[in-house]
């Protein structure tokens, strides 16, 4: 597996939405959630959240790790907040609320 992609042993289920979800700021993993279909989103939200206390642990153990797996690692449970956000909160209005995304920018 190429190290732009890997993943800390354990947290393999979330290879598959790395490319799109792991993103190094807010607005970008708000963007990534925004283009994200609802069973795209629901299909990571389903991945992620049973890896969630355990990823968090395993981060814990590691506050100053540089290591670029647990970087990313991170940016995945960072992005897991806004898939919840879209199925557990917004629903069947996430839809609505990506489109005026279109029209409105927040800072």
């Amino acid at each position: 597996m190429s190290e732009a992609v890997d993943l800390p042993a354990g947290f393999e289920a979330l290879l598959p939405f790395v490319a799109h979800w792991a993103k190094p700021t807010r607005q970008a993993r708000l963007e990534a959630r925004l283009v994200s279909s609802d069973a795209a989103l629901e299909a990571f939200y389903q991945a992620g959240l049973p890896l969630l206390e355990p990823a968090l642990a395993y981060l814990d153990a590691r506050p100053d790790d540089s290591d670029p797996r647990n970087q990313r690692l991170m940016l995945m449970v960072l992005a897991l907040v806004q898939a919840a956000l879209a199925v557990e909160r917004l629903g069947d209005q996430e839809q609505g609320h990506q489109v005026s995304h279109r029209y409105f920018r927040y800072s």
